[in-house]
């Protein structure tokens, strides 16, 4: 990137308060160099966000709910390729998501929040009292401690689970499942959510 480009970047960066300039901070030697070379050796970014996310990254997943995920490469099974600029990679491990919270009448407790490179929303791992560790979907605004519940005697609240007809007109959910058993399948993404609506006794989802 062209340095008076990126300076303009920078500039806009903190005017906006996402970045701060310090003129000591401690950089490994590389960095250190690269600012210094462009310029910018007193440039340290510091986003909330970047802060966040890494916290997040740095958390072990449980192994017994975690799955090898292998690639194909583009190739088939007879090792030919069929899709091209298909390869590469980080190796990643697949969470196994509960996204059918058929643990009815048990309340569970959000032990902490994790990043799952294989979706854009975070994920919660969820302890019940009966000992059974389970990864849920995080919902906007689920923070570690709260508690959640499954089933029809659940209260209406942010993470919990309950049948659609029990949710009050103009509700938004996510995780919302088109046949019963199958799990959810709609508004799983981040910033993806389903607006409910009711007319004469029939249930429509309506994407945002």
């Amino acid at each position: 990137m062209h340095q008076n480009a990126l300076k303009s970047i920078l500039s806009e960066l903190l005017r906006q308060d996402r970045i701060v300039l310090v003129k000591k901070s401690e950089k490994t030697k590389n960095l250190e160099k690269k600012l210094k070379y462009m310029g910018l050796e007193n440039v340290l970014i510091i986003s909330d966000t970047i802060d966040k996310n890494l916290t997040l990254a740095a958390r072990k997943s449980i192994s017994k709910l975690t799955k090898a995920s292998n690639k194909s490469g583009g190739r088939n099974n007879q090792g030919r390729i069929t899709t091209r600029h298909i390869g590469g990679g980080h190796k990643k491990k697949y969470r196994l998501i509960d996204f059918k919270r058929t643990k009815d009448n048990i309340t569970g407790k959000v032990t902490r929040l994790e990043y799952d490179p294989n979706r854009s929303s975070h994920i919660a791992l969820i302890v019940y009292r009966d000992g059974e560790k389970r990864y849920i979907l995080a919902a906007k605004n689920l923070n570690v401690g709260d508690e959640i519940q499954s089933g029809i005697n659940a209260p209406i609240k942010i993470g919990n689970a309950l049948p659609m007809e029990l949710f009050p007109a103009g509700s938004i959910l996510h995780n919302v499942e088109l046949k019963l058993g199958k799990g959810g399948q709609l508004a799983r993404s981040a910033d993806r959510e389903k607006h409910v609506k009711f007319l004469t006794n029939v249930v429509q989802h309506l994407e945002k």
